[in-house]
Order: structure tokens, then C-alpha cells, then sequence
């Protein structure tokens, strides 16, 4: 209690009773805004090791940086004609009657007032844009709350536009349906720095602080002391708002906004993964190996080159500061960012965390807020505030229904008897298919007694300490020798996989869908992950696609599983759907948005993994024919994924508990493996993701068998599934929409917007469409470049399989 005393500062709420008006508004946006949790570290754990991997690129010179060569005023000589094809970039009529291109201008510009701190990743700004929109991470309450409120209106504003969509281009269509999402759910997240949900110590900031100094070295070279002084005082408010982050956790222990045991762990580690340099020896001076005279981002000599020795700029500089103007930028940088993060990392190690409820106190959402303060796993007799910094109340199971509404991207309630209904038949029936082919518990790898995690200290995921392949090699030889018999299964299950899906999917001209790009097998080095994951590459393909099989796991395998979770992950799965995409449907047009195009729609792209499982590999080739304990393996994935849909709301609605979570897999899945115990922790720290599997899944069956029926015999198994991945990750509600139009062209040709529908997009030959798709691929490439510099590499891709 003392330790609480002191470093939690109370808050009095100074709000009265509101009106009853009021408070019905209060309580509709509180529902509307959901997710509570405060503590959402974990969630960046995910972000880290999946879902979310960076999307990167080719090495560029410090050049790139320039501003875009002006279309207008550039003169190419070539020998092409202008091709009858329409421009896809150019807005449609409709499109302009309704305003849609000035509103899309109005959301960029909203978002960069809300988080002025991404702009380096931001395409389409000009060099002086990107100055002007910058400033460092503020995460005040006010501040949060004015983000969030600004989303809201957009949102509502939106919803008054009165649009024709069948007359609006398909990217039209597309823009408009993601930007209802984007807006709605707190520009593209239920719960990050959300202020009304209580999680106003989200990821988005405080992973960015090497962005933003990368961002000063790049766009604010200084010319004189007055520019330098400016770039400083820039730094120091980087670090108000590190230590504003760290104030906003503090604040979440009196609200009753913390996180389990396990998942407060799992933050911990990701946020020291994110700043390895600080997080080894917690020295703030280790935060200087960010910057190096050559380093592509963080290059020293190009910041100071109007700082030349004996140069007016840093005779100046000495004479007023009585130092080098080397030595108080480094100063700066170690006092203003490496000590309020040493200070961070510090508190959620050392005394964050015995605040951390026990793990069967927190389930979910439904747990939140906490009724008391815990303190070293046992409750105290003082009473948690349940209140956010304004006075409103926060409930965390009342969110979860809207977190829902954002994963699953439809109509579902968390106490929906129709979707526990539907679970419950596909538990049934696919039981009936597994207990006649149950493999005996040792259909595993061999040789399990060596593979167990013994507490090798060299292996943890520890700042720079991180392990690469020769560590593995050499500190677990017995887990290394059985991590390439896993890899080889893999990579000869994807083999076996791709040339039966020519049939099904164009594999060249207007309408390829397939990508060239090919996948790798990699390790992932993560303690925090066990199961297998993806991240894609460019579509220039700098590096190949890696599928990421866990290392820290005590039972690898078994093999018999890999064929489905090779079909799920590479082809035709997530390979397929985001690699395909990229290479063929990337949107390349100057007015289309980042952040709308950049955003995960779980409930499609995971629902496409599992509807590439099953009925793509399933029923639409031979591989599993003759190979019952394969098919007996994409079974129980399947039954895997039913079982997260009950889970998930399980957790975070109905007050499941961990016990219970875990005894379901015993009961259906005959699975009491650690990863049964690390899959239960990322469902309660990602509320909602686990539940779009089979909700995604069940969308695109349902579509299919429509569209069997609707079109008869012509029905296209490949157009089929052009349509349906050419439009990307979207919601949906909108996959939905756009399939039914197609539909209806397929059997109306002349149907409304239907010429825009069947024929694949293509762009005239003229100079200014070439120059443009230029200049956006190299600003796609710059950035890419960017973020590879950036990001601290904790897997080292020195191995390809």
C-alpha cells in the first residue's frame, strides 16, 4: 500500500449528475467507443509478432527524400498512345456531386491533427507538408479526448452524404466503405488511445519514439543555432509525452484499469523489444547507438552539415552553450528520451506489474474495471475510481459488443443464441468427423523431453540479447534439430499444395489474382507466440514473404496438422489474399489514404484463411483424398478456430474463466499444451480478433453458395475469387455488397456500374498515368525503406527454408 501511495496520484472527480439527456448521450457513445482496457501493451505484443508486421522495401540514397517529381510539370517523351481506357484514379461524377473527394482531404487532414507524429510514414505529403503537420506525442487526457471526439463527428458527417454508390467507381465504393469503419471505431481502432473506452495508454505513441526523432533528423536539418534549439525543445517534448504515457498507466491502477498477470508480462516484453537498446541495461546513454554518421535515417553528418567545424553555426553554438552542438543534441536525446523511457520500462517491470490482477481475476473486458487496487496478487481493501479523468463512468463488458462489431465487421452480439447455435453445429458435426481418425497423443515430433523450455537464461527475448539462428543452434541444439524437421514439413506441405490450385485461381493476365512473390520459412524467436504466423512483402519483392513457425513452444508439431496450417498461412491462404494483393490490386491513385488502405480487417483476412482450409483445399482439390489423419488435422483446426468463437465472448462478456477456457480445449481438442495457455492470453489481451476466424469464414461460405446458386452455369470458380480478393481487406458488410453487384451483372451485363464491375482496371498509357503510378511506387519503396531502418529486427532472416 505504501509503494501505492506513492506513485499513483488520486484523482477527485469534480463532475456533477448530468442532465438525463445527458447522460443517455454519455452512455450511447460510451457503448458505441468501447473496449475498455488501459493497459493494452499486450495487444502490441500481437502487433509486433503478426498481425501488424511492417511493410518495408528496396535501399534508396538520402535522396528519395526530395519532393515527388511534379506531374504537371514534367516533360516525358515516349512513343505511346493514349489508350481508350479510363483513368481509375480520375472521381467519378457522382463521386464529385457528392463531395467525396474534398471529405476524404478533410479525414487525412483530421487524422494528422490527431497523430501529427506518423507523418514520415505518411505518403503523399510534400517536404513542407510533413513539417508543418509534425509535432511529438501528446497523450493528455484532453488531448485524447478531443482525438476521439473529432473521429465521432467525422463519422456522423459521413452519414449524411447522399451518395448513389452503384454509380461510384469500385475503388469508390471501397474508399466509401472503409471510411465508415475508420471513423466509427476511432480512426481504425475500438480501444488504442481511445479516450471514452479508458485506454488512453495505448500503443500508437509510445512505440513511436524513434520515429519521431528520425522525423526531426530527416525533415528539420537545421540551418542556423535558432533551428537547432527548436529541433531540442522538439525532443523535450517527446519526452512530456513519454512521461505523460507513463502517468496515464499510473492513473489506469486507481481506475481499476490493469491487465492480468500474464498479459501485463506479455506488454513488458514487447515494449522492451520495441527499445532493446534502453531495455538491456536500462541506461539511458544506450539510446545514443539510435544515431551513427552513416546510418540511412539517423545520419548525424547530413542533420549537421550547416554545423562544419569552425562554421559560423558552431563557433556560435560553443560560444552561447558552452558545448558542441554534437554534444547537447546527444545530451537532449539521452536526458529527454532515453531517461523518461529507462523510467517507463523501469515502473512496468518493477512496480507495474504488482499491481497486475492475478490471472484468474482478470477473464476479459467483462472484468474491467477492477472493484478494488491489487497488490502483489492479492486484493487490498481500497477501492478502484471507475471513472475516466472528466468524471465519466467506464464498463467493460457493455464495450465488448461494439469490439465485436469492429473485428467481425458484422451485425453479431456477443449474446447472439444464433451465433452460439451455429458454433455449437459445427462442434457437432465436426467431432462426428474427427473421433474416428484421433491420433494417439504422440503423433508428434520426436524426441519432446529435449524440447522443453528449461529456463536458459541466453534464449529469453531480452532486449539486444536477441536470438538469431546461431544462438538457437548452439544454446538448443535438441529444439533446433527438431525446428528443421517442422520447417521441412512445412515447406513440403506447401509444395504439395500449390499446383493443385491452377484450376481455381487466374495465374496471369488483367485478372491475376495469384502472387509472384514467393514465401519462406522462418523462425519467430517470440516467447509470447505459438502458433504460426505470416507477414507479407512488397510488390517489388525486395525479400521473399516469410511463414513463421514458433520456437519457443514445449510440443512442436504435430505433422499431421501441417497440411491445413500450410493451406491457412501460405497458399491459399494469407499468401495468396495479401501478397496477391499487393502485387495486383494496390491501390497507387494520389488521393487514396494510407491509413484507410493500410487497415486490418481480421474478420476477412482470417476468414479467408480458414476458407482456404476449407472449402478451397477441402473440396475444391485432392489433398487430403487418401490422407485421413491429414484430414482428421485440418478437422481439429477447424475445430480450433469454432472454439475461439465461443471463447472470446466467453472471456469478455459472460465472464469465462481462464479454467474454464482451457478446460474446452482439453474437452474438444484433447490439447493441454503450453500454446493452449499462450492462445488463452492473446484472446483476453485482443478482445474480439479470435472471433472473427469462423464469423469471416461463414460470410465468404455463405457468399459462395449464393453465387452457385444464383448463377448456374456461369458460375466461375476463378472469377469467383478475383472478385472476392481484388478488393482487398474491407468489411464484410461491404464484400457482401460488392459481391451481390457483381451477381447481378454477371446475369445483367448492362446492369448499372456493371462496365466498371466485369472489366479489370487498367490504366492509360499516357505520360502523366505513368508518372503518377511512378511516384507513388517510390514513395511506397522510400517509406518501406524507412520503416526497415527503423524497426529493430528481433528476427534475423540470416536462414531461408
Amino acid at each position: 500500500m505504501d509503494l501505492l501511495q506513492k506513485e499513483i496520484t488520486l484523482h477527485r472527480s469534480s463532475t456533477e449528475e448530468s442532465k438525463d439527456s445527458q447522460r443517455k448521450e454519455s452512455l450511447r457513445r460510451r457503448r458505441i467507443l468501447a473496449a475498455t482496457f488501459l493497459v493494452v501493451l499486450a495487444v502490441c505484443c500481437l502487433a509486433c509478432t503478426i498481425i501488424v508486421a511492417t511493410r518495408q522495401t528496396l535501399v534508396e540514397t538520402r535522396r528519395s527524400f526530395r519532393p515527388r517529381r511534379s506531374i504537371e510539370n514534367t516533360n516525358l517523351t515516349t512513343n505511346a498512345t493514349t489508350s481508350p481506357a479510363v483513368d481509375p484514379c480520375e472521381y467519378s461524377d457522382e463521386a464529385k456531386r457528392a463531395g467525396l473527394p474534398e471529405f476524404l482531404l478533410k479525414i487525412r487532414k483530421s487524422y494528422l491533427t490527431a497523430y501529427p507524429f506518423v507523418t514520415l510514414y505518411i505518403s503523399g505529403m510534400t517536404y513542407n507538408e510533413r513539417r508543418q503537420a509534425y509535432r511529438p506525442f501528446n497523450p493528455t487526457p484532453d488531448k485524447l479526448k478531443s482525438i476521439t471526439d473529432s473521429s465521432l463527428a467525422l463519422a456522423q458527417e459521413l452519414r449524411q452524404i447522399q451518395v448513389n454508390k452503384r454509380r461510384l467507381k469500385r475503388r469508390e465504393r471501397k474508399i466509401f466503405a472503409q471510411a465508415e469503419y475508420f471513423l466509427d471505431f476511432h480512426y481504425g481502432s475500438p480501444f488504442l488511445d481511445n479516450y471514452y473506452s479508458g485506454s488512453d495508454c495505448g500503443r500508437e505513441g509510445i512505440s513511436y519514439a524513434k520515429v519521431q526523432l528520425a522525423t526531426l533528423l530527416v525533415y528539420f536539418t537545421p540551418q542556423s543555432p535558432a533551428d537547432l534549439e527548436a529541433v531540442i525543445r522538439s525532443i523535450q517534448a517527446d519526452g512530456r509525452g513519454i512521461t505523460q504515457y507513463e502517468k496515464n498507466v499510473r492513473r489506469g491502477v486507481v481506475a481499476g484499469m490493469v491487465r492480468s498477470a500474464a498479459e501485463c508480462r506479455a506488454g513488458y516484453d514487447c515494449l522492451s523489444a520495441t527499445y532493446p537498446e534502453v531495455a538491456e541495461r536500462f541506461s539511458a546513454e544506450d539510446i545514443l547507438g539510435w544515431i551513427e554518421p552513416g546510418n540511412y535515417i539517423m545520419n548525424t553528418t547530413a542533420f549537421f552539415r550547416a554545423f562544419q567545424p569552425n562554421s559560423s553555426n558552431a563557433l556560435s553554438w560553443i560560444a552561447k552553450h558552452g558545448e558542441t552542438h554534437m554534444e547537447s543534441f546527444k545530451k537532449s536525446i539521452v536526458e529527454h528520451i532515453g531517461k523518461p523511457l529507462v523510467l517507463l520500462l523501469r515502473y512496468l517491470r518493477d512496480a507495474h506489474s504488482l499491481y497486475c490482477a492475478p490471472n484468474d481475476v482478470i477473464t476479459g473486458m467483462s472484468s474491467l474495471p477492477l472493484d478494488y487496487v491489487y497488490f502483489e496478487g492479492r486484493r487490498t481493501g481500497r477501492k478502484t475510481r471507475k471513472i475516466l479523468p472528466g468524471g465519466e463512468i467506464v464498463r467493460g463488458a457493455d464495450a465488448y459488443d461494439n469490439v465485436l462489431a469492429y473485428f467481425t465487421t458484422l451485425p453479431y452480439t456477443a449474446g447472439e443464441e444464433l451465433l452460439i447455435k451455429i458454433v455449437q453445429s459445427v462442434l457437432r458435426d465436426r467431432l462426428q468427423i474427427a473421433r474416428p481418425v484421433r491420433g494417439p497423443n504422440t503423433l508428434r515430433y520426436r524426441g519432446q523431453s529435449a524440447l522443453r523450455y528449461r529456463g536458459q537464461s541466453a534464449l529469453r527475448y531480452r532486449g539486444q540479447s536477441t536470438l538469431r539462428y546461431r544462438d538457437a543452434q548452439r544454446f538448443c541444439p535438441k529444439r533446433y534439430e527438431t525446428m528443421l524437421k517442422w520447417i521441412k514439413v512445412a515447406k513440403d506441405s506447401i509444395d504439395y499444395i500449390n499446383p493443385k490450385l491452377k484450376p481455381l485461381f487466374h495465374h496471369e493476365g488483367p485478372m491475376k489474382t495469384t502472387p509472384s512473390c514467393p514465401v519462406s520459412l522462418a523462425i519467430s524467436f517470440n516467447p509470447a507466440q505459438g502458433v504460426q504466423s505470416y507477414a507479407p512483402s512488397q510488390s517489388w519483392c525486395p525479400r521473399p514473404a516469410y511463414y513463421y513457425i514458433p520456437f519457443f513452444v514445449d510440443r512442436m508439431g504435430p505433422p499431421y496438422a501441417e497440411w491445413a496450417v500450410s493451406a491457412h498461412e501460405a497458399r491459399p491462404g494469407h499468401h495468396l489474399q495479401i501478397q496477391g494483393f499487393i502485387e495486383n490490386f494496390r491501390d497507387l491513385c494520389a488521393l487514396s489514404l494510407d491509413q484507410l488502405e493500410g487497415q486490418q480487417y481480421t474478420a476477412f483476412s482470417e476468414g479467408w484463411g480458414m476458407f482456404a482450409e476449407n472449402p478451397i483445399t477441402t473440396m475444391d482439390t485432392d489433398v487430403f483424398t487418401g490422407h485421413p489423419l491429414e484430414y482428421y488435422g485440418m478437422v481439429k483446426a477447424q475445430l480450433w478456430r469454432a472454439l475461439r468463437l465461443i471463447i472470446d465472448p466467453g472471456l469478455h462478456y459472460k465472464g469465462m474463466s481462464r479454467d474454464e477456457a482451457k478446460s474446452l480445449f482439453s474437452k474438444y481438442l484433447w490439447d493441454d499444451s503450453d500454446v493452449v495457455d499462450k492462445e488463452i492470453t492473446r484472446y483476453q489481451s485482443w478482445p474480439g480478433q479470435a472471433a472473427t476466424y469462423m464469423t469471416g469464414q461463414l460470410a465468404f461460405w455463405e457468399i459462395r453458395k449464393e453465387a452457385k446458386a444464383r448463377l448456374g452455369d456461369k458460375f466461375n470458380m476463378k472469377d469467383f475469387h478475383y472478385h472476392l480478393l481484388s478488393q482487398g481487406e474491407v468489411p464484410m458488410t461491404y464484400v457482401k455488397e460488392y459481391m451481390q453487384h457483381y451477381m447481378d451483372c454477371v446475369l445483367d451485363p448492362s446492369g448499372e456500374g456493371c462496365g466498371d464491375i466485369l472489366d479489370a482496371p487498367t490504366w492509360p498509357k499516357t505520360n502523366t498515368a505513368a508518372l503518377r503510378r511512378e511516384n507513388a511506387e517510390m514513395e511506397l519503396k522510400k517509406i518501406w525503406e524507412m520503416k526497415k531502418a527503423l524497426t529493430n529486427k528481433n528476427v534475423h532472416h540470416n536462414k531461408k527454408w
